[in-house]
């Protein structure tokens, strides 16, 4: 995985990007390095890039807004902060500005090597959830009207007979249209379709496993 994961890396001190570099290298990352904010915000994400790695201290610029910038920018990469003194308020201060991790100055390899190793996972997880987001979206879109009110009356736990007398049909065509429900949106059962709506909806709506689910799919 890490081998073909990019790290970015901002730091105006020479040093300090060289040995981010060796580290992330020796680690079998890819490395791309950037002196000032503006050079590295004027780049479009490359494929792979798991992981931004910022001091927090950078000439003529604030912690705080360098990783609210990162985080603004990169919504699906992780964002480390390097600093000097990790001071508790400071550490949270820049966790609250959506950094990843924060790392203290001078750094470990051993310490910043396991922090990439966490974010770079993170990214891709991120990255597969959002991609589990836009496909079910998509799915979701191909649905008609009646469909959608079905599949809301399903993933509320309600039976095909509830559903058929709340829509005024017969339960046949409430079989029907949930086999319609299930080929477009690419489910085997109710249970699927109850975390694809979740996923969908951020686990924001309230959804119960519908009755008749077991031994029946959807």
């Amino acid at each position: 995985m890490s081998g073909a994961s990019l790290i970015w890396v901002l730091d105006d001190d020479a040093e300090t990007r060289d040995y981010i570099t060796l580290v992330a290298e020796s680690a079998g990352y890819r490395v791309r390095t950037f002196v000032t904010m503006q050079r590295l915000l004027r780049e479009a994400d490359p494929p792979g890039l798991a992981c931004v790695v910022a001091d927090a201290h950078l000439q003529g610029a604030e912690g705080v807004g360098v990783a609210h910038e990162l985080v603004r920018r990169h919504l699906t990469t992780a964002v480390v902060m390097t600093i000097g003194y990790a001071s508790v308020p400071a550490v949270v201060e820049l966790m609250r500005a959506g950094a990843f991790d924060v790392v203290e100055k001078p750094l470990s390899a051993e310490r910043l090597s396991r922090v990439l190793r966490r974010a770079s996972a993170w990214c891709e997880a991120r990255r597969a959830s959002q991609r589990s987001v836009t496909e079910t979206q998509s799915s979701y879109a191909q649905l008609t009207r009646r469909e959608r009110e079905v599949l809301d009356m399903v993933i509320g736990g309600l039976t095909s007979r509830d559903i058929a007398k709340s829509l005024a049909l017969c339960e046949r065509s409430v079989e029907i249209y949930r086999s319609r429900i299930k080929k477009k949106m690419r489910t085997r059962n109710a249970a699927d379709l109850v975390r694809l709506m979740q996923v969908l909806r951020g686990g924001s709506a309230p959804m119960c496993l519908p009755r008749e689910s077991k031994g029946r799919g959807v």
